[in-house]
């Protein structure tokens, strides 16, 4: 068995070598795209391919941490209330008024 700093050294380094959520995100995204663009079949609405595939976790997300609750949730998430409800009501996401 290594000694504990030889195992401590090895966990940090393997931590620094993975990517972090934002990366991975990116790189999921950028796959998803070159292969939605090679296919060919996305012409004009890619975009909102995108936006329906991200969206909807994250105002999920974001209700979850503020209760429910929409002023919170789209002030967090840097938008105003009725802009974050017409969002909800497009994806079927209940949220408190």
């Amino acid at each position: 068995m290594p000694p504990l700093h030889v195992a401590e050294s090895a966990a940090h380094s393997a931590a620094a070598a993975a990517p972090s959520a934002a990366e991975s995100l990116q790189s999921l995204v950028g796959v998803w795209a070159q292969q939605r663009l090679r296919a060919g079949d996305a012409a004009g609405k890619l975009y909102d391919e995108l936006l329906a595939q991200v969206e909807p976790p994250l105002l999920e997300a974001a209700l979850k941490r503020h209760h429910g609750q929409c002023a919170a949730a789209a002030r967090a998430l840097g938008m105003h209330r009725t802009t974050l409800k017409k969002k909800l009501d497009q994806y079927g996401i209940e949220g408190d008024d």
